[in-house]
């Protein structure tokens, strides 16, 4: 990439600024032409330019001005303390056993209680004696036994 050869000397010795023209050149097939892997290096440049003395006087100032003290709670909050973490997700995992079991159960007794309902609604249906189902059978084979179903 001939741009990249124009650029000043800490620029392309800053491994950043290597890695993307690596990436473009070698990795980049999808960027169809030279101009956009030129704005792609622009873009990666701005990041490693040095800020104005202005911008590092206002960083300074926001700094200083918004101060805030960190205690050791604090840290581990947001690092998160590993045996903490252990303990909800060990919590976590039996919430969903417990879950789970009384879903199973339940589904148990909706199926015992299904089951004991078709039960009495068959002792309360009159008693139908089965038909014989002789006209579904031609005349040849009304004779033999064997095949005669009953409902």
């Amino acid at each position: 990439m001939a741009y990249y050869q124009t650029l000043p000397e800490w620029m392309r010795n800053n491994h950043l600024i290597r890695q993307v023209v690596v990436g473009m050149e070698f990795h980049g097939s999808h960027v169809a032409n030279q101009a956009e892997k030129e704005a792609v290096l622009n873009m990666c440049l701005q990041f490693i330019l040095p800020l104005p003395k202005y911008m590092e006087e206002f960083l300074e100032l926001f700094m200083k001005s918004h101060k805030q003290s960190w205690t050791i709670h604090d840290e581990l909050r947001l690092l998160g303390d590993p045996e903490e973490e252990e303990e909800k997700e060990e919590e976590e995992t039996d919430k969903k056993k417990k879950k789970k079991k009384q879903q199973a159960s339940a589904q148990q007794k909706d199926s015992l209680t299904a089951k004991q309902d078709e039960i009495e609604a068959r002792k309360k249906m009159p008693f139908q004696k089965p038909e014989l189902l002789e006209h579904r059978f031609p005349e040849s084979e009304r004779n033999q036994k064997d095949d005669l179903v009953y409902i």
